[in-house]
């Protein structure tokens, strides 16, 4: 499991990149505000329609996520494949939740049906600061 400064790292890390990896989708949530260049907030995709309720959760990759050097490439990796898997979807898939600490045996990347609006990062029982919430982008008619 990662450590909450492994995860600022790595949230780090993708938002660098995230720009030329993710062009049809957009996280949810940033803080502009960051003293250490990390935007990208993380928590589960929330909407006004079901609350965040998804409709397919899927494995995406079978790389194991290390809590070292290369963890940050493994999760680009791993929300990269979730984007175009949400991207094969259609106009079914509207977002997509990555679980960051997910290791090879477990799903990792959630559909949402509705467009992400806001995101929650932890309730009485569960912590989601270390899921990822995008939204793809809608295009103009």
């Amino acid at each position: 499991m990662f450590t909450r400064n492994t995860v600022l790292t790595v949230l780090m890390m993708i938002n660098v990149v995230s720009a030329g990896i993710l062009e049809e989708f957009s996280p949810v949530e940033q803080n502009v505000n960051s003293l250490n260049f990390n935007t990208i907030v993380g928590g589960r995709c929330r909407n006004n329609i079901d609350g965040g309720r998804y409709y397919k959760q899927i494995k995406v990759s079978e790389e194991t996520v290390l809590d070292d050097g290369e963890s940050e490439f493994l999760v680009r990796k791993g929300i990269q494949r979730c984007a175009r898997a949400c991207k094969q979807e259609g106009d079914m898939c509207k977002g997509f939740d990555y679980r960051m600490e997910r290791a090879e045996r477990y799903t990792n990347c959630y559909f949402n049906a509705n467009t992400p609006v806001s995101i929650r990062e932890k309730t009485r029982r569960n912590d989601y600061s270390s899921w990822l919430c995008y939204a793809k982008i809608e295009e103009d008619e």
